[in-house]
């Protein structure tokens, strides 16, 4: 379930159980995504599209957002992606139909290794303190995509 920060120009939404720790969010606008702080989300902390390119930058889709004119992330084009350890990453809008319940997504990272997550299919192992974050979430980058 996504928790919702609510800002006069942006209402930004955090699932925590899909994020993966990549840090994308807090390196990128520190300002508005800061955890020594309460709430830890501030959206009005920066420009919108300050914060709506960060947001996107989330490559587990734990973070989204929507405007104040219902207007939410949408992505022309969808993705699909093969990482190292057998993760699959998805960039772009799909339905994902799991146990019968169908998710309208925007970006994840899936895996069909149980044991690599909590909340399946979404790949949930935390990558805190392992080296380039970078490397972990690259072959979702592409200079197609306009982050």
């Amino acid at each position: 379930m996504a928790k919702q920060y609510t800002g006069e120009k942006i209402n930004v939404y955090f699932e925590p159980k899909r994020c993966v720790h990549a840090t994308e969010c807090v390196r990128g606008l520190g300002e508005v995504f800061d955890v020594e702080k309460r709430p830890w989300i501030q959206p009005d902390n920066a420009a919108v599209e300050d914060v709506v390119k960060v947001v996107e930058r989330c490559p587990s889709g734990a973070l989204t957002y929507e405007l104040p004119s219902n207007e939410q992330e949408t992505h022309a084009q969808t993705r699909v992606a093969y990482g190292d350890d057998g993760e699959i990453f998805m960039y772009g809008d799909f339905d994902l139909v799991h146990n019968g319940e169908v998710m309208h997504l925007n970006r994840a990272i899936l895996t069909s290794d149980e044991s690599n997550t909590d909340n399946p299919p979404f790949y949930s192992k935390s990558f805190s303190g392992q080296g380039d974050k970078e490397q972990f979430y690259k072959p979702i980058q592409d200079e197609e995509i306009d982050k």
